[in-house]
């Protein structure tokens, strides 16, 4: 996708399924960074955990789920119908 500027995180579930979340903070839309167990922005300090909710503010949303499927080995991640989990 043209001019998408962030990252994506995907995790494997225990079921083998997977997620995807849009590393873009829900507060003022800065980049995220991973640190340890949870994610990070170090715009205002907001935090959020291994599965997109918010644990420390100012952000009040949990971050944003992206659509994935697997096409048997090929993981395909839609940046159109993303939804806030």
């Amino acid at each position: 996708v043209q001019n998408f500027y962030y990252d994506v995180f995907i995790k494997k579930n225990n079921d083998v399924s997977f997620h995807a979340l849009a590393m873009i903070c829900t507060h003022d839309g800065h980049s995220l960074v991973k640190t340890g167990n949870k994610f990070y922005c170090s715009l205002h300090g907001s935090e959020f955990d291994i599965s997109g909710k918010v644990i420390k503010g100012p952000a009040e949303r949990h971050l944003v789920y992206l659509p994935i499927i697997n096409n048997n080995g090929i993981l395909e991640v839609s940046l159109l119908n993303a939804s806030s989990i």
